[in-house]
């Protein structure tokens, strides 16, 4: 008399994919199973390392070969390939985590003045801020990068955040770089100015003709930093005024208008408005 042994195992799991910072539940197939009256212990265990392990938060058995399984998958649970277990059982390469990618997508307002104060509200998606105290700073994205501090940050959301700042009078006019931890939303801030022009620790520069028309002239020490801005703080020219003391600037390219002419050498800095005909 011979003996038929029949082999039961896991024939399929849906879905067979999640994402980071997600709940699922999965639905399992098995062949030959009894689960009915059982409680299995159902796991995803990584494909190339047996010691990553997520356990269900729940399992329902609905009949002899079919249970659902409830899963939470962390915000920093590895992505990869995992097996499905039941008990004994082994679904190789079955599951799939999908990684999650963080960005910021917008800052509102998007500009504020040199010498204000402002609160910015800042999206972002797949971020997790929630129980974080993110560091939240502005970085000018010309050459001889500033960076200068949010004075307060509040978490909103896992995906948003408020940002108060105090723009520094000294900093650089122009794009900034809006950084929050390892994240940049790139030349997505404008430093402007106000009407009145703020000078501090002055070197001595002069800027003519103005009004000007076809050229103008700036007289700067060597190696000084000439930077040319418009009221809404794009940057329209970044030269370093070379041996001549005299730096020309061709204005057949500028629209007519004002502009601001700044002026940095050995931390000392200049700034200058100009009409351009």
């Amino acid at each position: 008399m011979s003996i038929l042994f029949i082999d039961n195992s896991l024939a399929s799991v849906l879905p067979n994919q999640a994402n980071q910072a997600s709940n699922t539940t999965l639905t399992v197939n098995g062949q030959n199973t009894t689960w009915v009256g059982t409680n299995p212990q159902v796991t995803l265990r990584k494909a190339d390392n047996t010691a990553d392990v997520i356990t269900a938060t729940s399992v329902s058995v609905s009949s002899d070969t079919q249970l659902s399984a409830s899963f939470v998958f962390a915000p920093d649970a590895t992505p990869g390939i995992y097996d499905l277990v039941v008990d004994q059982l082994v679904l190789s390469s079955a599951f799939t985590v999908i990684e999650l990618f963080p960005s910021l997508l917008s800052v509102v307002p998007n500009s504020a003045a040199r010498g204000e104060t402002v609160e910015l509200t800042v999206t972002a998606e797949n971020t997790f801020w929630v129980g974080s105290t993110p560091q939240v700073s502005m970085v000018y994205s010309g050459s001889l990068p500033i960076e200068f501090f949010a004075t307060s940050v509040t978490v909103l959301t896992n995906n948003s955040l408020s940002a108060v700042f105090s723009i520094p009078e000294n900093t650089s006019l122009g794009l900034h770089n809006l950084m929050i931890d390892q994240l940049t939303l790139t030349e997505s801030f404008t430093v402007t100015v106000v009407d009145y022009i703020f000078s501090n620790n002055q070197i001595t520069v002069a800027v003519y003709p103005n009004p000007a028309t076809d050229y103008l002239h700036i007289e700067a020490e060597t190696g000084a930093l000439i930077r040319i801005f418009d009221l809404n703080g794009r940057l329209s020219n970044e030269i370093i005024s070379q041996k001549k003391k005299t730096t020309i600037i061709n204005l057949k390219s500028y629209k007519s208008g004002t502009y601001i002419v700044e002026v940095i050498h050995k931390n000392k800095r200049k700034t200058q408005k100009i009409v351009v005909r």
